[in-house]
């Protein structure tokens, strides 16, 4: 009995140890098991994750790609309406510049055509006047027409014109032979700045014959008969302190008359003149010391010595001032 019972005590604890051990082993496998399946779960979110970045990835490459062709496309849209554009505004400027050379080019032959027609007539014109001045010289032996109201203005002024553009080397050859063929004077006769230059002694016996014919020595600047000579006149009075004793005294000899009794109609030597008897009178030209300043004539002299400053007076004028002491 004893021993059954201690058997059957060996017993139970082996049983209750292989119970044990059984319950051991099932609670291993059940964790082992469970580790397993959370293993998978893990490999398997991995899994999926990892696919859905690649697939996330590969849709952005996707839609990059994409993008890339819009715009690509778009560029090459832009492109073709910009070359369109650019062909269609060469074709335009191209059509407007045949337009403007067609235009530039019936301008340039109306305008030729007009400076034809121009040039004709004033060849023509020109021509008229030489013919006036060819008739003037048979009336008076001479081609050098004057100024002035009482001659030939219009015929002087060209004259004076024609001096001008052959001194500016604007007159045509042809033209300069066609005056000098009437003798023309290209210095005006009335230009004379200083009368000793001339043949003194030749232009004193022109003097004389002068006064034998007219009674007396005052020759008009603008004389018309012999244009030199009242050039001439008109120079020796102006210059009269220049030419010494000498030649003053061959001048009063003759009966030269100093002062001419004709009154140029300038307003310049009206003003002249109104100096000159002041002077004549006060002994100076000094007219706003006297008359003030304000007056009419001492502006005029301030005018003239200012004009003087900037030597903007001709040599005739200075010579004129200079007779009274200027």
């Amino acid at each position: 009995a004893v021993w059954v019972a201690a058997a059957a005590a060996v017993a139970a604890e082996a049983a209750e140890a292989r119970v044990t051990s059984l319950r051991e082993e099932g609670e291993r496998a059940v964790a082992e098991r469970q580790e397993r399946r959370e293993a998978y779960t893990a490999w398997a979110a991995a899994a999926e994750a990892e696919a859905a970045a690649e697939g996330q990835a590969r849709v952005a490459s996707l839609r990059q790609e994409g993008e890339r062709a819009v715009a690509e496309r778009q560029e090459r849209r832009e492109a073709y309406t910009a070359w369109a554009a650019a062909a269609d505004a060469a074709g335009k400027l191209a059509s407007l510049r045949q337009e403007g050379e067609r235009a530039v080019a019936e301008r340039l032959a109306r305008r030729e055509a007009f400076a034809a027609r121009a040039t004709e007539v004033s060849d023509l014109a020109w021509e008229a006047m030489r013919a006036r001045l060819a008739r003037y010289k048979e009336d008076w032996g001479n081609a050098d027409a004057p100024l002035g109201p009482d001659v030939d203005g219009d015929l002087g002024r060209w004259c004076k014109v024609q001096r001008q553009l052959r001194d500016a080397g604007r007159l045509a050859m042809a033209r300069v032979d066609a005056l000098d063929l009437l003798c023309f004077s290209w210095v005006a006769p009335s230009d004379v700045d200083d009368p000793t230059r001339a043949d003194w002694a030749g232009m004193l016996a022109r003097l004389a014959a002068y006064r034998d014919e007219h009674g007396d020595c005052d020759v008009k600047k603008k004389y018309q008969r012999d244009p030199a000579l009242g050039g001439w006149v008109a120079a020796v009075r102006r210059c009269r302190s220049e030419l010494g004793a000498a030649r003053v005294a061959e001048l009063d000899q003759i009966g030269f008359v100093w002062q001419s009794s004709r009154s140029c109609g300038s307003a310049w030597m009206s003003s002249f003149r109104e100096l000159r008897a002041f002077h004549a009178v006060h002994g100076h030209s000094d007219v706003g010391a006297v008359l003030g300043d304000g007056h009419e004539l001492a502006r005029w002299s301030e005018a003239m010595r200012a004009a003087q400053a900037k030597e903007a007076l001709s040599p005739k004028r200075m010579a004129h001032l200079r007779e009274v002491g200027w």
